[in-house]
């Protein structure tokens, strides 16, 4: 539990990916407090993300609000430790399923490798819906090794779990298909099945789509509008495409480093000793499903891989298990070096990414409220969490404007064909529309927040906002902040980034 904490109050403060923001913690924050810019797919024009997780995460800062304990530390701190909770009964609950299926060995080896691994956990511990579909599928596994051929307790919790995650994340039943089959054949659990998707599935989908009807104040079906922007209007595609064997060659890899050899032959290993013993592989069937299935859908993310990783921890688990007698020696030479590369990378991430809070700590730390931020780069700072006050929005005291300038992608200009670089070059658009409303007066920011590429000259679009930014003269530079080191997406390269802070000069007022 202590780490577990500790993950989440200190090892949070880096921006990972906006979707933590956009599709939780900021749609809380907005239902307590309002005032939100919230992105695109939660506008009325799309309306698809699911609010079943962000109503979890709306309880504790309610209270926290009402009990007027909403200090800026607490409200930033409040998401995480509601979301701790969930991953610590999810590692309490996978290593039950360990050890019923392998034992308390090879349950030892899988949390080793799952407790240490640096790019599961830096999700897990994040309020992403990729998060609460691994814990929820962690959870709901361990019911469904107890299904049989009755309706019982462990149906209902499985086919509870399993809705909820479907409802978050419409892709997320994928892995189950192959399982829910497997019981049907061989554990006649076909009439059970049928009787969980009426007494409990069908009523969780109608409590989500209540709570998703409140939050947007109409009837909405967020799975549908979800189908009808990916999947019919085709908007996936425009967020990136990659190769069919991308998870294979470049995702799990990346998950799992010098164990890579261990997962795969482990899993070999696994189905072949279960088929020898008539037993049914039942995580060969669900990974290799999964995975199957999604690379066939152009948009890949190695996020995406979070609900079926803790399965291949398992698998790993199991083969240094089955070596442990022979090459019990380099076995655990193995374990220490994958601890001490985890640990490495992890070090190494926290020194050079963590810098790019330091500018919302350095405007919270602002004895009054800034009146505006605004930034120039559509995934980055600021966040409303970040630069909330105590008594936040109280007849318009310590209030701050928050705009991320954005080009979202709207259905008509796809459907008319416009080429994907146009639409999906949301932050050059943005600054330069930012930059015309200034110089119009249409908006005047207190602050503004630019960017500095050190790189091959990928980002010169940055350089020539900041000119033209600079030469209005409304503003004047006050603070430079560390550069940070940021990987291209699985290429041997990395740029820095620096963030500048710009302050509107004394003798004009921000509007």
């Amino acid at each position: 539990m202590a780490y577990r904490l500790f993950l989440a109050l200190f090892m949070t403060n880096n921006l990972l990916h906006p979707d933590e923001y956009w599709q939780a913690i900021e749609v809380a924050y907005n239902y307590v407090y309002g005032g939100v810019q919230l992105s695109w797919e939660w506008q009325p024009t799309y309306r698809m993300r699911n609010t079943l997780y962000p109503f979890y995460l709306i309880i504790p800062l309610q209270i926290l609000k009402t009990l007027g304990l909403d200090y800026g530390i607490a409200v930033r701190c409040c998401p995480y430790i509601a979301h701790c909770i969930l991953v610590i009964i999810s590692d309490w609950y996978l290593w039950k399923v360990g050890i019923k299926i392998f034992g308390k060995n090879t349950a030892r080896i899988t949390l080793i490798f799952y407790l240490f691994n640096r790019v599961y956990n830096e999700i897990l511990i994040r309020c992403f819906g990729n998060s609460i579909e691994s814990i929820a599928n962690i959870i709901a596994f361990n019911y469904y090794l107890n299904q049989k051929d009755k309706f019982d307790g462990n149906t209902m919790k499985m086919t509870a779990l399993i809705s909820i995650s479907f409802m978050i994340r419409n892709t997320s039943p994928v892995g189950w298909i192959p399982l829910l089959l497997l019981k049907i054949l061989y554990e006649k659990s076909l009439l059970p099945f049928i009787k969980a998707g009426f007494v409990i599935a069908i009523p969780v989908i109608l409590f989500s789509i209540l709570l998703d009807s409140i939050y947007f104040g109409e009837f909405t079906v967020t799975s549908y509008n979800f189908l009808r922007a990916n999947i019919l209007e085709g908007l996936s595609k425009y967020f990136g495409t990659d190769e069919f064997h991308m998870y294979i060659i470049a995702f799990i890899p990346f998950y799992f480093t010098s164990a890579v050899p261990a997962f795969y032959v482990g899993l070999v290993s696994y189905t072949r000793d279960y088929r020898s013993k008539r037993l049914i592989p039942y995580l060969f069937y669900m990974i290799v499903f999964y995975v199957l299935i999604f690379s066939m859908i152009p948009h890949k993310e190695y996020r995406f891989m979070q609900p079926i990783i803790p399965f291949c921890f398992l698998i790993i688990g199991y083969f240094y298990n089955g070596c442990m007698k022979k090459y019990g020696k380099i076995v655990r030479i193995m374990i220490y070096l994958y601890i001490i590369e985890q640990a490495l990378v992890s070090y190494i991430i926290t020194k050079f990414h963590f810098s790019q809070w330091k500018v919302m700590k350095y405007l919270a730390d602002e004895a009054l409220a800034p009146h505006s931020i605004y930034s120039m780069q559509n995934v980055d700072l600021p966040y409303y969490t970040w630069s909330h006050r105590k008594h936040y929005g109280e007849f318009g005291k310590n209030r701050t404007r928050l705009t991320l300038f954005k080009k979202d992608p709207p259905f008509q200009l796809i459907k008319d064909g416009l080429p994907f670089p146009i639409i999906h070059d949301h932050d050059y658009n943005g600054c330069l529309n930012m930059l015309d409303q200034i110089s119009q007066e249409i908006i005047r920011p207190e602050y503004v927040i630019a960017f500095k590429f050190e790189t091959g000259g990928h980002f010169y679009c940055f350089e020539a906002c900041i000119k033209k930014f600079e030469s209005l003269g409304f503003y004047e530079k006050i603070k430079e902040f560390d550069a940070h080191l940021v990987g291209y997406r699985f290429r041997f390269g990395y740029y820095y980034k620096t963030r500048i802070l710009y302050k509107l000069k004394d003798i004009y007022q921000p509007f």
